[in-house]
């Protein structure tokens, strides 16, 4: 959900964070350059269509910037395309004291070695595809 608000309010929650740390997130998740440049901007004053990638985009930099120790996406990246549904799994799964499941029916496969476990659930029945 975006609030009709801007890019840094949608991630803050309208709380207090550093610009320089707002801005990384966004590069991290690959967010349109238009977007981080106007990231102070009411979203409905920009002249800029946001698609339902870069609203996932926004959501997943919100989720960033709270540094939890565990994140659950269920289908978070569905709109996104190939290469930041890449960068951002990527960003996610280096990062050792982060725990991550993922929920999907899209990853990245040059990625796939970096999970621990994906299980596919067919039916009635659930496989381990991949464990270390």
């Amino acid at each position: 959900f975006l609030f009709n608000e801007n890019i840094v309010s949608n991630i803050t929650l309208f709380k207090n964070f550093e610009d320089n740390l707002i801005y990384d997130i966004l590069n991290k998740v690959n967010l349109d350059k238009k977007l981080i440049e106007n990231r102070n901007e009411n979203l409905n004053e920009l002249n800029l269509s946001i698609s339902g990638g870069e609203k996932q985009k926004i959501i997943i930099a919100r989720a960033l910037l709270r540094n939890s120790n565990f994140l659950v996406f269920d289908e978070a990246m569905s709109n996104i395309d190939k290469n930041s549904i890449s960068i951002i799994e990527k960003m996610i799964l280096s990062d050792e004291n982060l725990g991550f499941i993922n929920i999907s029916h899209n990853y990245s496969e040059e990625n796939v070695k970096m999970y621990d476990y994906i299980l596919e659930f067919t039916g009635e029945e659930i496989n381990i595809i991949k464990n270390r």
